[in-house]
C-alpha cells in the first residue's frame, strides 16, 4: 500500500510523519493529513476501518477556539465518489474545525481502538486521517491502520405465507443488525423481528436489517386465501330403501362429519342410504402456501437435518440416503422410480436404519400460535423387501397413524394430517345435504 503524509503548517521540529513504528503528529499548527493510494476491495462485500489513537499532553476539546482545538479526523472515498466521513463521525463546531471527527480532547485511558463499523464496498478506497494539535507538548499518535473484509449485516424475511381473510399471521423474521419492517400501517410494530401482519389484500413486506451504514433487505409475501363458495350436490328426496350419491368439489380436501353413512369422511363422493331424513355436513379446506423449506427436493441436500448419513454418489450401506431424481443411480438394488411432484426431479432416496427410532427427515417450521395446519408427505419403496414405516411427529408428539410404503414399488401412499402446528389451511363455509322420501 502507497501512502504520503503532509504537513503544511508544521515548523521546525513539527511534524506527522512515523516516528518509533506509529503515525505521529505534533504541534501541527493545522490539519495535517495522511493520505493512501487506490486499495483493491472489489473481493469483500461490506468493509470495515479501524487503527489506535493515543494522545500526549493536554488536548482541547471541540468549541474551545483557534489555535486551540485538536481533533483526529478520518475520511474515505470508494471507486472516486468523493470524500466521506463514517457514519460514527460527530460533529465538532467551532473555529478551525466544524468538521466531522472521530476524536477531539484527551484520550481517556491514552489509547482507543475506533472502527468505523460496517461500510459498504466496492471496487477501490482511499484512506485519509487528519490530525490537528496546536502545541509543542502535544502529540497525536496513530498505529495499526487495518481495513479488512466486514461480515455485515443478514436478514431472512421469512417463507411466503398464505392467511384467510380477516386473519392475522406472525412474520418471521431473522437476521444480524438492526430491524426495520415497511408497510408498517399492517404491523404491530416495525421495529422487531417478529411483528404480527394483518394485511387486508395480499402484500409484500420488506425486512431490512441496518448495521453501520451497511444495510440488507429481504421480501416476505403475506398472500390473502380468497373465499369462494364450493360446488355440491343440492338436496335430493329418495324413497326408503334407495341410495343417493354426494358429491363435493371446490376445496382442496374435505371433512364430512360423522355418520353410519360415511365409511372416509376425506372423499369427494359419497355413496348414502339413510334410512330417515338425514342432514349430512361436509367442511371444504383450501390450503395455502407451503410453509416447508424444499420439501420437493429441488434444491437438493439442503433445508432439513437427518440421523441418516449422505453418501454421494452411491449407497454404500444402511441407514444413508442421497437426494437425486433416479434411486437405481444410488443402489442398483433399487427400482428406476419417478418423483411423485414431476416424476423427473429430486427426490430423498434412503437405504433404511435397522434403529429403531432413527430420524429421516426433520425441519424446525416457525408458525403462528392458534392456527390450524395441513402436514402431507408422499412416500414409495423402492425395494420390495422390508418396505419402510414412517411415523410422523411434531414437538416430539407422534401425529396420526404410521404411514406403510406398499411393497409394490414405485407405489406412492400418502401422509396427511391437520394440526396446530404445521401447515397453513382456510376453513371454508359449512353445508348441508337433505334427503327426504316422498309416496
Amino acid at each position: 500500500m502507497s501512502w504520503t503524509s503532509t504537513c503544511p503548517s508544521c515548523l521546525s521540529g513539527d511534524h506527522y510523519e512515523v516516528q518509533s513504528g506509529q503515525l505521529e503528529g505534533q504541534d501541527t499548527n493545522g490539519p495535517a493529513t495522511w493520505e493512501t493510494g487506490a486499495i483493491d476491495i472489489s473481493s469483500c462485500p461490506f468493509i470495515e476501518i479501524s487503527f489506535n489513537i493515543s494522545s500526549l499532553g493536554t488536548m482541547e476539546a471541540c468549541g474551545t477556539g483557534c489555535n486551540s482545538v485538536d481533533w483526529v479526523q478520518l475520511e474515505y472515498n470508494i471507486d472516486g465518489s468523493g470524500w466521506q466521513t463514517p457514519s460514527n463521525s460527530s460533529f465538532c463546531a467551532g473555529a478551525c474545525a466544524d468538521i466531522n471527527v472521530v476524536q477531539s480532547d484527551d484520550v481517556i485511558g491514552g489509547t482507543i481502538l475506533y472502527n468505523t463499523g460496517c461500510i459498504p464496498s466496492g471496487s477501490s478506497i482511499q484512506l485519509r486521517i487528519s490530525v490537528q494539535a496546536w502545541a509543542g507538548d502535544e502529540f497525536w499518535q496513530i498505529d495499526n491502520v487495518t481495513l479488512s473484509c466486514a461480515t455485515g449485516p443478514s436478514v431472512n424475511a421469512g417463507s411466503d405465507i398464505s392467511i384467510c381473510a380477516g386473519n392475522s399471521t406472525l412474520l418471521n423474521g431473522s437476521g444480524t443488525g438492526t430491524p426495520s419492517w415497511d408497510n408498517g400501517g399492517t404491523l404491530s410494530s416495525t421495529t422487531i423481528l417478529n411483528p404480527t401482519a394483518s394485511p387486508a389484500a395480499t402484500t409484500t413486506y420488506t425486512l431490512t436489517m441496518t448495521d453501520g451504514a451497511c444495510s440488507a433487505d429481504d421480501e416476505v409475501i403475506v398472500s390473502i386465501i380468497p373465499s369462494s363458495p364450493i360446488n355440491l350436490t343440492p338436496d335430493q328426496s329418495i324413497c326408503n330403501g334407495d341410495c343417493a350419491t354426494l358429491t363435493v368439489s371446490g376445496g382442496d380436501f374435505y371433512e364430512w362429519a360423522p355418520d353410519p353413512d360415511i365409511t372416509d369422511v376425506s372423499l369427494t363422493s359419497q355413496n348414502v342410504c339413510p334410512s330417515s331424513t338425514t342432514t349430512y355436513d361436509v367442511t371444504a379446506y383450501t390450503v395455502g402456501s407451503n410453509l416447508i423449506i424444499n420439501g420437493d427436493f429441488s434444491s437438493g441436500n439442503t433445508g432439513f437435518s437427518s440421523d441418516y448419513t449422505f453418501t454421494n454418489p452411491t449407497n454404500t450401506g444402511e441407514a444413508q440416503y442421497n437426494v437425486i431424481p433416479n434411486p437405481s443411480a444410488y443402489n442398483g438394488g433399487f427400482s428406476a422410480c419417478g418423483d411423485h411432484t414431476t416424476g423427473s426431479g429430486n427426490m430423498m432416496v434412503i437405504n433404511g436404519s435397522n434403529v429403531l427410532g432413527a430420524s429421516v427427515w426433520c425441519q424446525t417450521v416457525a408458525v403462528t400460535p392458534n392456527t390450524d395446519y395441513l402436514f402431507s408427505a408422499w412416500l414409495a419403496s423402492v425395494f420390495p423387501v422390508n418396505p419402510a414405516m414412517l411415523q410422523f411427529t411434531i414437538n416430539g408428539i407422534a401425529i396420526g397413524s404410521s404411514l406403510n410404503a406398499s411393497a409394490t414399488t414405485c407405489v406412492g401412499r400418502v401422509f396427511q394430517h391437520m394440526e396446530f402446528r404445521s401447515f397453513y389451511f382456510c376453513r371454508y363455509l359449512y353445508y348441508q345435504f337433505e334427503f327426504k322420501c316422498h309416496g
